[in-house]
């Protein structure tokens, strides 16, 4: 009880008809809602543009008894959109009967923002030496050509960055 209601982790209990039965302190924090706003609710009355979505996943899970793991989605809340990373398992009672599913999801926002931003620098950085005029080269520390770009291989008169890569290794 202290675990779940401490854990920085959203955590929330399904039943098999696909109503919250329980959700911890993180859920309410993140979601910004309330427990009776929440509990004893389907996903269809608290978020009916994702219900479909969700209620595929719990009810595979429910008839096959088979964890969904590291699912990313994003839902929309009271304290705007949110990228989540979810774990669902199967809920089981003391006889091992499955009685509904229990999920873990973690705000994964920011990480993807940042994650987003890396890339697309990434791409502009790739974009800008491989169209540079000028001759651009990495080595390896014994000197070994790893990358050249367009510029390099038209001042040192080759047709393609391939053919240079090609003939000096």
């Amino acid at each position: 009880e202290i675990m779940i209601e401490s854990s920085p982790i959203m955590i929330y209990f399904k039943d098999t008809q696909n109503r919250f039965t329980r959700v911890n302190k993180a859920f309410l924090e993140q979601t910004g809602l309330k427990k009776e706003e929440i509990e004893g609710k389907s996903d269809e009355e608290i978020n009916p543009r994702q219900a479909a979505q969700f209620l595929r996943e719990d009810q595979e899970i429910v008839a096959t008894g088979k964890p969904k793991i590291g699912t990313v989605e994003t839902i929309k809340t009271r304290k705007g959109a949110k990228i989540l990373r979810t774990d669902k398992v199967p809920y089981r009672d003391k006889q091992g009967n499955i009685i509904g599913i229990i999920g873990f999801s973690v705000d994964i926002t920011e990480q993807k923002k940042a994650q987003d931003a890396l890339q697309a620098s990434e791409v502009r950085y790739r974009s800008l030496v491989e169209n540079a005029q000028e001759g651009i080269y990495q080595t390896t520390v014994d000197g070994k050509f790893i990358t050249v770009n367009n510029g390099f291989a038209k001042i040192y008169g080759y047709d393609s960055v391939q053919e240079v890569l090609e003939s000096i290794t």
